[in-house]
């Protein structure tokens, strides 16, 4: 009998079940939000033990409930690639009343949080008088750490007072739909 005991928690870890729960949580989510609540998996009544966790989250043994503790920048924490790949945060916790594994993973997803650098502050360019409007006009290029959904796609010069070309801020444009103004000047003689 004392074998079989023996046996059994040689096996035990083997045997338990383990689940996953996948969310998305937008970077620069402020500190102290709530978002998850392990009560929502089954009842109140049911104690999770913390068995791994992140510093960036905290985790509420009394409530149940994950909240936010550090900031988190995607950018940061899942450096800028071609890709853009997936970058999460995974706790794991132990349902002491039906004993199993239970794998919370938190998706990060990147939002447009920085502006694009460009390596100058200021471009010359000669332009003649009878350049019609909409002409093309190379620039430099923009460098900017967001995903590439949320890096720059488009940017465009506005804003045209006459006698000096004064460009007063280069419009980024976003895959999604989103505006940043750049500070930007232009001027020629």
């Amino acid at each position: 009998m004392r074998l079989f005991y023996i046996l059994l928690l040689l096996l035990l870890p083997s045997l338990i079940e383990c689940s996953q729960q996948e969310i998305f949580l937008n970077e620069e989510t402020p500190i102290g939000t709530i978002i998850f609540d392990l009560n929502s998996l089954s009842n109140s009544s049911i104690t999770y033990q913390l068995l791994e966790s992140s510093s960036l989250l905290s985790f509420n043994s009394t409530t149940n409930r994950i909240s936010i503790s550090k900031r988190i920048d995607r950018d940061t924490l899942c450096p800028y690639d071609d890709t853009c790949s997936k970058c999460d945060i995974t706790i794991k916790f132990y349902d002491m009343f039906n004993h199993k594994i239970l794998l919370l993973i938190f998706n990060i997803n990147d939002i447009n949080d920085n502006s694009p650098i460009f390596s100058s502050n200021t471009y010359s360019i000669s332009l003649t008088e009878n350049n019609i409007p909409g002409i093309k006009i190379r620039l430099s290029k923009a460098e900017d750490i967001d995903c590439i959904n949320n890096g720059v796609q488009l940017y465009e010069l506005t804003y045209v007072f006459h006698g000096h070309i004064i460009i007063s801020s280069i419009n980024l444009l976003h895959q999604q739909n989103q505006t940043i103004n750049q500070p930007f000047y232009l001027l020629y003689d």
